[in-house]
């Protein structure tokens, strides 16, 4: 069983800058949707998310939220917060 590499990137706004195949959006400050329709990652098994932050200082990431069907589709959630703690936009790209 291959392994797929789906590399995409969106802004701080939740709006995608770079890749196609999937959704995102910015559903609050600092927390992100992502959503991969049917066929993305069928029979891959679960998809591993990687979210490295684009931004000037620290910033945590926590994944939130990820869900995969048996259709190949998945969903994914994460926030982003400052060195002060505080849920805070990113420039970011998902992996």
């Amino acid at each position: 069983m291959g392994r797929r590499v789906v590399g995409n990137d969106v802004d701080g706004n939740g709006t995608p800058l770079t890749g196609s195949g999937f959704t995102s959006s910015r559903t609050a400050t600092g927390v992100y949707h992502l959503s991969f329709p049917a066929g993305t990652f069928t029979g891959q098994g679960f998809p591993v998310p990687v979210f490295t932050p684009f931004a000037g200082g620290p910033v945590t990431v926590i994944l939130t939220g990820a869900s995969e069907s048996p259709t190949g589709s998945a969903s994914m959630t994460f926030q982003t917060y400052n060195a002060a703690g505080t849920l805070s936009d990113t420039t970011s790209g998902a992996r």
